[in-house]
């Protein structure tokens, strides 16, 4: 229950989308492990965030992780 207010508390869609953007910067750059942290922080901040989503799936496609890749993909749709 309390885990759910905090998580709740942390939403913050104009932060999801600075991490995003920060995430595509490092992922332009080829750092794709530290590109993965910012989208996770993106989604955290905003779970409905289907950019971030999406760029994330990306990131596990470049990290060879097709199964996760595949999981981002489809909850895209």
């Amino acid at each position: 229950m309390k885990t759910d207010l905090d998580a709740k508390a942390y939403i913050d869609p104009e932060k999801s989308d600075e991490h995003k953007e920060k995430g595509n910067d490092l992922f332009k750059a080829g750092d794709f492990v530290a590109a993965l942290k910012e989208f996770d922080e993106s989604l955290k901040r905003n779970p409905e965030n289907k950019n971030a989503l999406a760029n994330r799936s990306a990131t596990y496609t470049k990290l060879m992780d097709p199964a996760r890749a595949l999981a981002d993909a489809e909850k895209c749709t």
